[in-house]
């Protein structure tokens, strides 16, 4: 039996208008980059909230991704700050 490919990474079409109004960083936000920065916090510990984690991509812009029963990741949306630090 084939392993799943628990590292693959993409972007819902609500996330690529998110990342087009609130993604205004010098560097381009691509599923590789969610990618590396998911998988090297996930053995850290992540914050959950419900099915979804935040991935910090800069100081200000986070990720939202939630697992697919596909085995992968969906980047759902880009926020600006991150759920834990609103109030």
């Amino acid at each position: 039996m084939a392993r799943r490919c628990t590292s693959r990474v993409r972007f819902s079409e609500h996330a690529c208008r998110r990342m087009k109004e609130r993604g205004k960083t010098r560097k381009k936000v691509t599923p590789e980059v969610v990618r590396r920065k998911l998988l090297a916090m996930l053995p850290a510990g992540l914050q959950v909230y419900g099915l979804a984690v935040e991935i910090p991509i800069t100081e200000r812009l986070y990720a939202v991704c939630v697992p697919e029963t596909w085995g992968g990741w969906t980047v759902v949306t880009f926020k600006k700050t991150a759920g834990a630090k609103r109030h």
